[in-house]
């Protein structure tokens, strides 16, 4: 871990400006109201002590807040602790109406860790973590009016249900030394704490919405993160139903004659799974290079079917740190990260 945070301290005093200040406002069109929403019901349960966050006296508070409980379509539920300032339960309410069908427009693994959201009127930032979600309503009702209230809110659920897995863990400080810049500049100068979630939101455009946004932008983050994208292609999440039907945009890539679909586990200490779609027979061979283009291990697969393929390799030869994994197959050639550790 010291190395892989040295390595991060050399990438962080190298790198060039990032190609955007905040992620979330790079383009408020990335997910619209228009798209599917897992949000189902709404009821209320009462009143009922809390202890949630303010961020306008910068202080946790115990409110006999108005309660609610809200369900998904995937089964997720969360309670909506409103704070008693709005006066009555109609007024609480309809916060609760504003806000929950654009948190059901998250994935299902974006709202796992989710279990309350917090509303607190004032114009104040959101906040994620701590299995929550804070929301100010002055500051929210001015992100419902602009289209960006998807964007912030997949931010801070970054924070919510990611940042405890994935913002220390040794591959990711891998991927981020690697690239050696950020996708912003809040992420470069917050580099642990904001990363992740300025990270995720470029990437769902990068990965599934890149006909919403332009080619420039594009570029940009894959020119940025590109293996911090490596990692989260490795993660395999569940992006529903955020690409449900009626998005245009399927759940899947569509493969081409040759995919790399799964590296497992992704990090590894002795052997991995490498599982590959081919559209036709050919023979196979995987070749893994160092991060200085080095190459350290090449194995011949022979010749193998059509359909999905496991190709097994053994990684105990190499010393712990980000390798490139690359399989190539009639011509052809496809590669991911892959963290190794000891």
């Amino acid at each position: 871990m010291r190395v892989l945070l040295l390595l991060l301290a050399l990438a962080i005093s190298g790198h060039g400006d990032p190609p955007f200040s905040g992620t979330v406002w790079v383009d408020p069109d990335i997910v619209t109201a228009a798209d599917p929403t897992a949000f189902e019901s709404v009821s209320y349960s009462g009143r009922g002590m809390r202890t949630i966050y303010d961020r306008r006296p910068a202080a946790w508070i115990q409110v006999n807040a108005y309660l609610f409980e809200v369900a998904f379509s995937d089964g997720t539920t969360a309670e909506f602790i409103v704070n008693p300032e709005f006066g009555s339960e109609s007024a609480a309410r309809v916060h609760v109406d504003a806000y929950a069908p654009p948190i059901g427009r998250l994935s299902t693994y974006l709202r796992k860790d989710m279990r309350e959201v917090w509303i607190n009127g004032g114009d104040a930032a959101f906040g994620g973590g701590n299995n929550s979600i804070l929301i100010h309503t002055e500051y929210g009702q001015r992100t419902l009016r602009n289209g960006f209230i998807e964007e912030v809110l997949i931010h801070e659920a970054g924070h919510t249900s990611m940042d405890a897995e994935h913002a220390q863990a040794e591959a990711w400080l891998a991927a981020q030394a690697a690239d050696g810049d950020f996708i912003s500049t809040y992420a470069r100068d917050n580099s642990i704490r904001e990363d992740i979630a300025e990270s995720i939101l470029p990437y769902f455009a990068y990965r599934y919405r890149s006909d919403r946004i332009t080619d420039l932008v594009r570029q940009q983050i894959e020119s940025a993160i590109p293996n911090r994208i490596a990692y989260l292609d490795g993660l395999g999440l569940d992006w529903s139903p955020m690409l449900g039907s009626g998005t245009g945009v399927d759940a899947v890539e569509t493969p081409g004659p040759l995919a790399l679909k799964e590296i497992y586990p992704n990090p590894a200490t002795h052997h991995v799974d490498v599982q590959v779609e081919m559209q036709s027979a050919a023979a196979v061979s995987v070749q893994v290079f160092d991060l200085a283009g080095r190459l350290v291990l090449e194995r011949a697969m022979g010749s193998q079917a059509a359909g999905t393929v496991d190709l097994s390799l053994d990684v105990r030869s190499l010393p712990a740190g980000l390798y490139v994994v690359s399989v190539a197959a009639d011509g052809r050639r496809v590669a991911r990260i892959l963290a190794v550790t000891r």
